[in-house]
């Protein structure tokens, strides 16, 4: 059949609108479809050329842009991220919840490309993803990703030892070592270690360095090794040397050594002289006193005499007498006299009289007078105690008065003593006051009681006391008890309450209550709380109960003097040591009262205090408040149920009793393991065990409580002998240990620890 002309035109003009309505459907996908091809192209131009098209489209991308976001090609993904950058206005929040489901992937160039994204939005990921530790974590490694590569080394190598907390302030890291440590993602340490190998910028390589050696994993060592010897950047090197040194591990030492021996830059040799140090195995030592003698530069040397003086090593005590002698920087002299006296090393006591015969320096230097933390009782309220007072001084001279201190010989007395004369500058006045604490003779009471009384300067008033402390010669109690009523420093009164708490006279008990109830200054009512509770007394519990209940009020209200937390805490620990019924009923009464400002302190101190007790509340008391939120209550059950229940007690509370409590929190879980058999708490312990622990009466009851449990011949600790003993105390401590510890074992019967016998445990091992 023949088709007429009519027919044919009008099938002609259907098939061209047919056409033309496929074309108006196809258009869009085969053009997305030929950006698309352009954006995954190889060449810039092109794929920029793509990005400007489509970002100019606006708010009808998004379909597209959604569908692309989904893909899992992480190339297409960057290059959508960056379409949704380049856009005006805000249409990219559409896809935020695509966004933050590729940030809930593994770390990689896709959850890159998603932080990127929001990050240059001035997205407010911080409060947004406040509770996603997952999140934030992506966030900060890929701004360490993204930094700008250009990054100019300082000009001044000094400007180094600042670069890394510049840039820890600027891009989260430190937060990111928190989360890292809490949430432990594979996939954001590979991108670390990514960052560190590959990244071209030297702060995002800086700082992956740090967050690695603040996980502390042995992984990483042969990675960090490598790149210390060959990192162009002398600021991550540097913070690559500190890492080797936080992770700790033996095998970092080679690296270290090499660093320290051959790095251009001073501060590099620096830290891994500080890294060696913090390892402190016998080739560590070694180069340290290689590095002593031979480095030209004194700063360098200065850190190695420290790190000698804190592994405390016998064969370094010549090198650093040595160093005391003949360098010719004053500050390595004065750090190896810091060693030398540190380490109580008997053979440094000619040397050091030697500097401090001779005449001072003819270039004084500039010395703001100050303690240090060692040189203080540890807890933090006692900090405020001190003012201070510049002025010119020769440290070297000052140095080795205080090491000649530490050293402990009676016979150093009446030089040192000679430096307390009024005509005496103030710096060596201080030095002498804190060397004669250390020395701990009774010898110096006198003339210490004298410059307490007498000295112009409050710092100096305040030494004298805290030495008087130290010393605890009973003939210090009239000037202590006259300097406590008389004295018009604050921190002076204070101290001197301390000093007759560590006396322990029961005639010093009238003068404490009356400064606990009507001091002024409340740091004083703080330490003379404390000496109560040294001295012990019945009547003391009383008004310790009032003030305490008073207290509590007032922190309920919020409306209340610096320190009245710290006050009440100091109290609670006072009851725990006086004991008693009345003790006991002020303790627990006062744990509902606790909920409030400083309120988790005040109730673990109740709640040791009356684990201490033995009061039959204190379990009832841990086991509502398990569940709180914080970690403490799972420590003290730990403490308290302890025996085979110790490990039952973890499953059952259903908590990780990890390295991530505070330093107090995990010294209080190993006191709980080592009550109930587990020695290997004593590792912990050990390790702690310092002279400077001696006038801190909290840490004092815990290491005599786990001390109590050990077998015959473990060496005494005499928390009030001077710093010399303390130190020969702590070394045969640890000596005992090292030497003992495979074979110390829990008699659960009688509730002490014994030795296997060696033959015993050698066939244990067959």
């Amino acid at each position: 059949m023949k088709i007429s002309l009519p027919l044919k035109l009008g099938i002609l003009i259907v098939a061209l609108f047919g056409v033309v309505i496929a074309g108006m459907f196809l258009y869009q996908p085969m053009r997305y479809s030929y950006l698309k091809s352009r954006l995954l192209s190889d060449e810039p131009m092109e794929r920029d050329a793509a990005i400007r098209t489509l970002a100019a489209e606006g708010e009808k991308v998004l379909p597209i842009l959604r569908r692309w976001l989904k893909s899992g090609d992480a190339r297409l993904v960057g290059n959508t991220c960056l379409v949704l950058i380049n856009q005006e206005g805000d249409y990219w929040k559409a896809l935020l919840p695509e966004l933050e489901e590729l940030l809930d992937g593994p770390v990689s160039d896709i959850t890159g490309a998603a932080a990127g994204l929001l990050i240059a939005k001035n997205f407010q990921w911080e409060e947004k993803y406040e509770e996603n530790s997952h999140r934030i974590a992506r966030f900060i490694v890929c701004k360490l990703e993204n930094m700008e590569t250009y990054q100019p080394e300082p000009e001044d190598e000094e400007d180094s030892e600042y670069a890394r907390i510049i840039e820890l302030d600027k891009f989260g890291t430190e937060e990111l070592c928190d989360i890292m440590r809490d949430i432990r993602d594979p996939s954001i340490t590979n991108r670390l270690v990514h960052i560190l190998r590959e990244s071209p910028n030297n702060s995002a390589r800086e700082d992956a360095a740090y967050i690695l050696g603040e996980l502390k994993e042995n992984s990483f060592v042969e990675l960090l090794g490598k790149k210390l010897e060959s990192d162009t950047s002398r600021i991550v090197r540097n913070s690559i040397a500190s890492a080797l040194g936080e992770i700790g591990d033996r095998r970092a030492v080679q690296p270290l050594v090499k660093a320290l021996e051959n790095d251009k830059s001073k501060y590099v040799r620096v830290t891994a002289a500080r890294a060696l140090g913090m390892i402190g195995d016998e080739q560590a030592v070694r180069q340290l006193i290689k590095t002593l003698g031979t480095d030209m530069e004194a700063v360098v040397r200065a850190k190695a005499a420290i790190w000698l003086g804190i592994i405390e090593r016998e064969e370094a005590v010549p090198a650093l007498i040595i160093a005391l002698k003949n360098d010719r920087d004053k500050n390595v002299k004065c750090k190896a006299a810091y060693a030398l006296g540190r380490m109580a090393a008997e053979p440094a006591m000619e040397p050091l009289l030697d500097v401090i015969k001779a005449k001072p320096g003819e270039e004084p230097e500039e010395y703001g007078m100050r303690v240090t933390f060692e040189e203080i009782p540890s807890l933090p309220i006692i900090n405020s105690c001190l003012s201070s007072h510049r002025g010119w001084v020769d440290n070297l001279h000052r140095s080795a008065i205080i090491a000649l201190g530490k050293l402990g010989n009676p016979k150093v007395v009446e030089t040192i003593v000679t430096y307390l004369q009024p005509d005496v500058h103030p710096g060596y006045r201080e030095a002498a006051a804190w060397a004669l604490g250390y020395l701990g003779s009774r010898l110096a009471t006198k003339k210490l009681c004298a410059s307490l009384a007498n000295d112009s300067v409050a710092i100096i008033r305040n030494t004298c006391a805290k030495s008087l402390g130290l010393i605890a010669d009973k003939e210090a109690i009239g000037p202590l008890t006259h300097a406590l009523a008389q004295e018009t420093d604050n921190n002076t009164r204070a101290l001197c309450a301390w000093a007759l708490g560590q006396i322990g006279d029961s005639s010093s008990i009238s003068t404490l209550l009356g400064a606990l109830e009507n001091d002024a200054d409340i740091k004083v009512r703080i330490w003379s709380a404390q000496a109560l509770g040294e001295i012990g007394g019945e009547k003391a519990i009383e008004p310790l109960a009032r003030i305490f209940n008073d207290s509590l009020e007032l922190l309920k209200k919020s409306v209340f003097p610096s320190y009245v937390d710290d006050l009440c805490w100091m109290i609670a620990w006072a009851l725990g040591k006086l004991g008693g019924d009345k003790a006991v009923k002020a303790l627990e009464n006062s744990i509902e009262e606790a909920d409030c400002r400083g309120g988790f302190g005040i109730k673990e101190a109740c709640i040791l205090s009356l684990l201490r007790l033995s009061a039959p509340g204190a379990g009832e008391l841990i086991d509502r408040e398990i569940g709180r939120g914080y970690e403490f209550p799972y420590i003290a059950a730990a403490w308290k149920r302890g025996g085979k229940s110790l490990e039952e007690a973890r499953e059952e509370l259903q908590f990780d009793f990890s390295d991530s409590f505070r330093d107090y929190d995990t010294l209080l879980y190993c006191y709980a393991e080592i009550r109930w058999g587990n020695a290997g708490g004593f590792e912990f312990l050990v390790n702690e065990l310092s002279p400077y622990v001696g006038p801190e009466f909290l840490l004092k009851w815990f290491h005599n409580e786990a001390f109590s449990y050990m077998p015959e011949g473990f060496p005494q600790y005499d928390f009030m002998s001077n710093h010399a003993l303390r130190k020969k105390q702590t070394r045969a401590i640890k000596d005992w240990y090292e030497k003992h510890k495979d074979r110390l074992t829990w008699d659960a019967e009688k509730r002490k620890y014994y030795l296997i016998p060696e033959v015993e445990k050698g066939n244990q091992s067959e």
